[in-house]
């Protein structure tokens, strides 16, 4: 069984007062070879980056054609590509999150990948309409081979869906936390385009490091929690110093949509702590916060946010100036110089990619 809970109003603001030094981030670095990237991840020991191509076609994303690549990064923060398929044969891959520790049949490193959202076309542009053959879910990757190690399928019709009490219908961004807890956004829509329809209900869904190996197997599981969001959950990503799941949102309060927000211990029965970080900005494509504790917010309009309060934000000008195009969801880590090492897909274009669009490397100051 699980427990269902819905986000109340965003309540606090908590985001660090911490200035930004004199200096300007600086654009590091621009390395193309991707298509449609959506969101990326290093690897535990931050040695590697694995980035998630989404594959967009004319009408939709491409089932079998979405990839994830693998990038050597060095100690400087410069990338190279070491394999742009890496693994392949995915539909709509969308959130990347690394399994920290051992659970079960995983083994820590393990690549967790979501995909096979009701979004998801055939190469004749037509939408794929069974959740089976969307095979909707997380897919677990080995790091070292590519190899499609366990299918968690969470769609419609799923011994999944029965524990949950709903299948999952669209499936963003992931995280985990130390423990191996598996967090995953619903985005909620596209459910009528499947057969039969069904409600997608959008939100949060929390799957107990212990049940992985059981939803893996195509069993229930126990334990699940549901946190309602009203206003389209995008990405997911922990943030140990605060021991927090953090959250962002396509649309929400404020005239312009999209928030941040904070659910200290990822502990969806205490309703009331949830924290809003920022509101009001444009729908959010990903965020991080820095050692300081800045909460940094990458917009879909192609902006990069300081988030200064609940209500309040200021634009972040790069040297030399850079403007993104359609970006996705970063990842972020600090160099041993102590600067902080940021990349951010970036779907130039839209569209039909063909395997030359690319990510941006930021370096932010270490005081940031």
């Amino acid at each position: 069984m699980y427990r269902c809970h819905s986000i109340i109003p965003f309540l606090l603001a908590l985001v660090s007062t911490a200035g930004f030094s004199a200096d300007r981030p600086v654009h590091y670095q621009t390395l193309t070879g991707f298509d449609n990237p959506i969101s990326c991840a290093f690897d535990l020991s931050g040695d590697l980056l694995f980035v998630v191509n989404s594959a967009r076609g004319e009408y939709g994303w491409v089932s079998g054609r979405g990839a994830v690549s693998k990038v050597a990064v060095a100690a400087d923060g410069t990338l190279s590509m070491i394999d742009d398929r890496f693994v392949t044969g995915l539909g709509g891959p969308m959130g990347i999150a690394i399994l920290p520790v051992e659970i079960g049949r995983f083994a820590a490193g393990t690549i967790f990948v979501s995909q096979g959202g009701a979004w998801v076309v055939n190469r004749s542009g037509e939408l794929v309409r069974n959740t089976f053959d969307l095979e909707t879910g997380v897919f677990a990757i080995d790091p070292e081979s590519g190899r499609i190690v366990g299918k968690l399928l969470m769609g419609p019709g799923t011994r999944f869906s029965q524990s949950l009490g709903h299948g999952v219908v669209n499936p963003l961004g992931i995280c985990f936390n130390p423990a191996g807890d598996l967090f995953v956004c619903d985005g909620g829509s596209g459910g009528p385009n499947l057969s039969p329809p069904v409600d997608g209900r959008a939100g949060i869904i929390r799957i107990p490091a212990d049940q992985l190996d059981s939803v893996a197997a195509g069993n229930g599981a126990e334990g699940l929690d549901f946190l309602g969001v009203a206003n389209g959950p995008t990405t997911l990503f922990w943030h140990a110093a605060s021991n927090s799941l953090m959250a962002t949102t396509g649309s929400g309060m404020g005239p312009l949509g999209g928030a941040v927000f904070r659910l200290p211990r990822g502990d969806f029965s205490e309703r009331g702590s949830v924290e809003t970080v920022g509101s009001g900005l444009t729908a959010v494509a990903g965020a991080f916060i820095t050692p300081a504790g800045t909460a940094i917010a990458i917009v879909n309009s192609g902006e990069i946010r300081r988030i200064r309060s609940k209500e309040k934000s200021k634009d972040i000008r790069l040297r030399p100036e850079l403007y993104l195009v359609t970006p996705g969801a970063p990842a972020a880590k600090t160099l041993p110089d102590g600067r902080i090492m940021t990349v951010i897909p970036e779907q130039a274009g839209g569209g039909i990619a063909d395997w030359h669009q690319q990510v941006q490397v930021i370096l932010f100051p270490s005081e940031t």
